[in-house]
């Protein structure tokens, strides 16, 4: 029986971002595919203990632990901007005390650039993060990043072979779903907060009333619903958990805002266009079944290439999932050569 301590945003299906939610339950599924068996134990990054005795617990469930898996998290960002105390302290006061073998899988980029190559310049030149960053790498013995300007910033600072650019493990969260043989939806998902206001909503407004079929409007938070509910009265739903989630997006055309509401409409067997609102979009670059369309978009252009995507392939990911698996094994056989 593996015993793995897990980190991660979110500690329960049933809480917390359910895009978190996505990205915790994918890696479980990688980790128990990739040990006989595992034994779990949950804890949340935000519950870091400020004070040496509450420390205590997060000491002895380390030490309990063969192996720490750091999941969706940290997301890799200039520490000047923003630093809380999961990005930082987390790991100089409890996790690099610890020698019970690391591994960080599915981090992210996180902020603002045009391109991969000046993400990681911007970086860069901030001290605290390229030292925190090295030595979150060498603590590790596997690190993978799920987008391109994560990926770059890691290899900027970092040549290790234990470094790898992997699909998001959101994408094995759940089976991909055989798609419908004909949608009969649309399911809009209008809610970021790097855009909002009457302009952003009239071009949702805008699908909604060129759309042939019923249209249902989506949030993910308490938050996102005040604020979007003036604009389309009652006519929207609340997905809180992962498992909501799948099921709010599943057989349907889908146009959100929201990185994982594009993977799980992806898996629920959709038709997905997703907004690119900031870096994080840049996930599902490479996923042929997910559009990727401006903030200025056209509602008349979206709907017509939707017509044209491929579902989500179940074979592609399966694919994915085992390469992961493997890299996930040999990692754990050999922490001192990763």
């Amino acid at each position: 029986m593996k015993r793995v301590l897990l980190i991660g945003s979110v500690t329960e299906s049933s809480t917390g971002n359910p895009g978190d939610n996505l990205i915790r339950q994918g890696v479980e599924n990688l980790i128990r595919t990739a040990f006989a068996g595992v034994s779990f134990v949950r804890l949340s990054k935000f519950d870091v203990p400020a004070r040496q005795g509450k420390r205590l617990r997060w000491v002895k469930l380390m030490n309990w632990a063969e192996l720490i898996v750091i999941a969706g998290t940290p997301q890799w960002n200039r520490l000047s901007d923003w630093c809380f105390p999961y990005d930082a302290a987390l790991y100089t006061e409890i996790l690099f005390r610890s020698d019970t073998p690391l591994m960080m899988l599915g981090g992210g980029g996180g902020g603002r650039a045009t391109n991969p190559r000046s993400f990681a310049q911007y970086l860069s030149r901030c001290a605290l993060t390229v030292r925190l960053t090295k030595e979150k790498i060498e603590r590790s013995i596997l690190v993978t990043a799920r987008d391109p300007y994560a990926y770059e910033w890691l290899t900027t600072v970092s040549d290790a072979p234990k470094i790898h650019h992997r699909p998001c493990p959101s994408f094995y969260a759940a089976p991909v779903r055989q798609p419908v043989a004909k949608y009969e939806r649309l399911v809009l998902c209008p809610t970021t907060p790097h855009a909002s206001g009457r302009e952003w909503m009239r071009r949702w407004k805008a699908l909604e009333e060129m759309s042939p079929h019923p249209v249902t409007y989506v949030v993910h938070t308490a938050s996102d619903l005040l604020r979007i509910a003036p604009h389309v009265g009652d006519n929207i739903r609340l997905a809180t958990s992962y498992l909501e989630m799948v099921d709010a997006y599943r057989d349907a055309w889908v146009v959100t805002s929201r990185l994982h509401g594009a993977v799980a409409a992806a898996l629920g067997g959709s038709a997905v266009a997703l907004v690119r609102v900031d870096l994080r979009a840049s996930t599902c670059r490479s996923v042929d079944s997910i559009l990727l369309v401006d903030q200025a978009f056209k509602a008349g252009d979206v709907l017509s290439a939707m017509e044209r995507l491929a579902p989500l392939d179940p074979d592609a990911i399966q694919c994915e999932f085992e390469t992961d698996v493997r890299l996930v094994r040999e990692a754990a056989r050999c922490p001192t050569e990763s």
